[in-house]
């Protein structure tokens, strides 16, 4: 579980020559070499592997235990845009969508959450691996978060107050009455950054399974990676 104390701890150094966003998953630490691929480092043994050699630049990118999705926004080569999935058995590559832009909220059940800007205004699909489909979800949705086969947002519309919905964009619901400006989960745990002039920097966690919401020390801040054990 994440250590929510107050400690201060030193920071270590374990890898070198990242250039793109890294993630926590168990005891796995993943990260992008421009022009090499997506590594995987095991924090418990110290091994680091090459999981997907994965040549262009990468945008973004999310590690399931048998694949990846990950996308490409190229101005140079604007053919190569779009979402990508990747086997990771037989390190097969497949294009999904052409899109420029595409950030990648997420993993569900059939496929994942993805979304992009489309004249100025995001907008958020679903990716169906079963059909081979794009669907729009919302254009409403903020700060996305996948959990299950839920998205978790904040609803701009209804004074940013975190809200729950299908990963098709239905049954849409109310589940926190607090507002937010930035959402992680890690190991059953909604992270919440607060906004507005009640939550202004402070800190929440939700638990996912039981619906307890703990205010986190004053020290907690920063940006959950990912999860942890």
């Amino acid at each position: 579980m994440m250590d929510v104390s107050s400690e201060q701890k030193e920071p270590v150094a374990l890898v070198d020559g990242i250039e793109a966003r890294i993630y926590m998953q168990g005891s796995n630490l993943y990260y992008w070499v421009n022009g090499d691929g997506i590594y995987k480092y095991d924090t418990k043994t110290g091994n680091t592997e090459r999981i997907a050699h994965i040549t262009n630049e990468i945008y973004d990118y999310i590690v399931n235990e048998n694949f990846l999705y990950y996308s490409i926004d190229s101005y140079e080569k604007r053919e190569l845009s779009g979402l990508y999935y990747y086997h990771l058995a037989d390190n097969t590559n497949e294009k999904l969508v052409s899109r420029d832009g595409v950030e990648i909220i997420g993993l569900v059940e059939d496929g994942c959450i993805y979304s992009f800007y489309d004249n100025g205004q995001k907008l958020l699909y679903h990716y169906d691996r079963t059909t081979g489909k794009s669907t729009p979800i919302s254009s409403r949705a903020k700060f996305c978060v996948t959990y299950g086969d839920k998205i978790l947002y904040v609803n701009p519309e209804d004074n940013d107050h975190i809200y729950q919905m299908d990963s098709n964009g239905n049954n849409s619901i109310p589940i926190i009455h607090k507002r937010g400006s930035d959402l992680k989960i890690s190991n059953g745990w909604l992270y919440i950054v607060g906004s507005g002039y009640s939550d202004y920097r402070n800190y929440f966690r939700y638990n996912l399974e039981t619906g307890v919401i703990e205010t986190l020390p004053e020290s907690f801040s920063g940006e959950i990676i990912g999860p942890n054990e």
